[in-house]
């Protein structure tokens, strides 16, 4: 039985994520087939049964020889010279045995015979009829990962918590297992409540009413938070807010609702949370955070976010990824980060910053953020200026160059 601490009413958002990571627990666990187990969290640590890369992998295109026969060429004097073997195809195993004095053309992300353990660029080489001479001889093997560079056998292979991105779930694929323990993936949803709104996905809104944006938005974050989204619609008629409530929260982890009510509608939402669920923060110590609320039932959450787009996008990367990552089985310290590149002067006492994002050559590397200001009310011409929201991974210290970023998109 978890025990919580008496509601927050007014904290700064620092000791509302801090006090959301305390509280939240991560999902129970379960086991998959491990194609569905892609982006999903590690119940458990997995130990390699076999070295990981099972097989030398070519990472450039050339003649894949051996090194030790290669050093003892040379060190007879004149270019070594190795009989062509042929070309390397297809991701599988090269079953037949190789002689030490054969090379193969291979291309980079081949699978290679456990005897040939280096690779020698075209440039270095010439043809001569059957033969491949070797005029340039590398110091030290290259242009291969080596058999079990990465795990070696019994050592671990993935650890506890891990997501599972590309490179654990190809990992994981070469130990042939068939399932994965997993900590059950969270699923966010939408509602929005209240007049004078429409449906994202309606073609024509009524008279009077336009079309919500908060859901597109919010579908946009999870995407790039890596989990599941649902959006449960326009709840027009307020009367019905406690059952809108029930059947929205019943199929999600983490419902945001949001929508534009008056103060007896408001009244009637904060109401129906002390009394049928556990009221844990009530408002935010920000201009546009008053009426924000988050209650908890039976491990599933809601956030009451009023409907103003740049707020949303705000506590998207402020409280809704922090608490999603925990439900994940994160410990808490692996959010999506993102590389500050330059500083803003200003008090960081309430630190939502507006920023631009800078093209990486190499996708690879994370993404670098420019803060261009910092707000303690955004207003939309104010977020037309900038391509994010950014906030600082943690409560509390100053802002300065490399203070890792949570980012939410525009």
């Amino acid at each position: 039985m978890i025990e919580y601490s008496p509601m927050l009413t007014g904290p700064k958002w620092q000791e509302a994520q801090e006090k959301l990571l305390s509280w939240a627990r991560p999902l129970s666990a379960e086991s998959v087939p491990l194609r569905h187990a892609l982006f999903s969290c590690a119940e458990t640590a997995v130990s390699a049964a076999l070295p990981y890369p099972p097989h030398n992998l070519a990472l450039a295109q050339g003649f894949a020889v051996s090194f030790k026969e290669l050093q003892r060429q040379a060190a007879q004097g004149g270019p070594p010279r190795f009989r062509f073997g042929g070309t390397l195809g297809g991701g599988r195993t090269y079953e037949r045995k190789v002689q030490d004095n054969s090379v193969l053309l291979v291309e980079p992300g081949m699978l290679l015979p456990d005897g040939l353990d280096a690779v020698v660029a075209p440039s270095a080489t010439e043809r001569v009829g059957n033969e491949v001479e070797i005029r340039e001889v590398p110091d030290k093997p290259s242009g291969v990962w080596l058999r079990g560079v990465f795990a070696g056998q019994n050592t671990e292979l993935v650890p506890r918590g891990a997501c599972l991105g590309a490179a654990s779930f190809a990992a994981l694929h070469s130990q042939s297992l068939e399932e994965a323990r997993i900590v059950r993936q969270p699923l966010v949803g939408s509602l929005i409540i209240g007049n004078g709104l429409a449906d994202a996905a309606a073609a024509k809104p009524p008279d009077g009413a336009c079309i919500e944006l908060l859901s597109p938005m919010l579908r946009a974050a999870c995407v790039r938070g890596q989990c599941s989204f649902v959006s449960q619609g326009v709840q027009e008629q307020h009367l019905t807010i406690p059952g809108a409530l029930a059947d929205a929260q019943d199929q999600v982890e983490a419902l945001v609702v949001s929508g534009l009510l008056s103060d007896a509608q408001f009244e009637e939402l904060r109401r129906t949370l002390e009394q049928d669920w556990e009221l844990r923060i009530a408002g935010l110590a920000h201009p546009l955070g008053k009426q924000v609320l988050i209650a908890e039932r039976n491990g599933r959450w809601l956030l009451f976010i009023p409907y103003h787009p740049p707020l949303l996008l705000a506590l998207a990367a402020l409280l809704l990824q922090p608490l999603v990552t925990r439900l994940k089985g994160h410990n808490g310290d692996a959010f999506s980060y993102a590389e500050c590149a330059e500083s803003a002067s200003g008090d960081t006492a309430d630190d939502i910053w507006l920023g631009r994002e800078v093209v990486q050559s190499d996708r690879f590397k994370p993404a670098r953020v420019k803060l261009l200001k910092q707000v303690s009310a955004a207003s939309l011409a104010d977020m037309a200026r900038a391509t994010c929201v950014a906030v600082p991974s943690t409560g509390g210290g100053a802002v300065e160059p490399n203070t890792p970023l949570a980012i939410a998109q525009v």
